[in-house]
């Protein structure tokens, strides 16, 4: 008889998703987090990244306007460290259109992914990854990126997500990122009469069988709320 293999859950700081996910998701999963920029989906990445420790990378906003939000929310970042890639791509001033700018930024959060190596058990949230996919960069060098973040959550037995916005990239980059990725989180915005519903839907997963199929609806108030009222919090 086959062993069952037991494999480690973890939490996404969602007890409703959690237990939708028998638990919550296999150690050692790199999530695509596939989003509708008008679905305030950054509201799961502050649950993702408080849920247990965290390294949270910043891109496109500086890091004390990401704490706040986060703070508002009601969160505790105390087992949240940041790592600023923004202030350094602000710091290049009007050679941001410039290659070797862009280079040196790609090798700055990589050095900073590689101090991730020494610790163990730990959420890492790219927020966003489509910072990286809009720098002057090789198709290649973005498929080193994410074979690093996948390499290191690995050996670390933790959960990575990266945060991409839907159309707007090259649909080649994004099915390759996505064969890569363990799980997508895919999250739609729908405008129906005058409420919009928001939809999460996870077409992959790795390590969990069988695979969730249900359509999860839900909106944002106080926090992430499904449609029934009850809160994933």
């Amino acid at each position: 008889m086959k062993k069952e293999k037991v494999v480690k859950r973890k939490s996404t700081g969602i007890e409703m998703l959690d237990r939708y996910l028998n638990g919550g998701l296999p150690g050692g999963s790199v999530v695509l987090f596939s989003t509708d920029p008008k679905s305030m989906s950054e509201v799961f990445l502050y649950h993702f990244a408080t849920a247990q420790k965290s390294h949270y990378f910043a891109t496109d906003r500086d890091p004390k306007y990401i704490k706040q939000n986060i703070i508002d929310f009601g969160f505790n970042i105390d087992n949240t460290t940041f790592v600023d890639v923004y202030g350094k791509y602000r710091k290049k001033g009007s050679s941001s259109s410039n290659n070797t700018g862009d280079k040196a930024i790609i090798k700055h959060f990589s050095d900073e992914l590689e101090k991730l190596r020494k610790y163990k058990d730990f959420t890492c949230v790219i927020d966003t990854f489509s910072f990286f996919l809009e720098l002057d960069s090789s198709y290649g060098r973005m498929k080193e990126l994410v074979n690093q973040v996948y390499d290191i959550t690995k050996e670390t037995d933790s959960v990575s997500y990266l945060y991409i916005l839907k159309g707007v990239h090259d649909p080649k980059v994004v099915n390759s990122i996505s064969n890569t990725c363990d799980i997508i989180f895919d999250i739609e915005s729908e405008r129906v009469g005058d409420k919009v519903t928001n939809k999460l839907l996870i077409p992959k997963i790795r390590g969990v069988f069988p695979a969730p199929t249900q359509l999860i609806k839900y909106q944002i108030r106080d926090d992430i709320q499904i449609d029934t009222s009850m809160y994933l919090a």
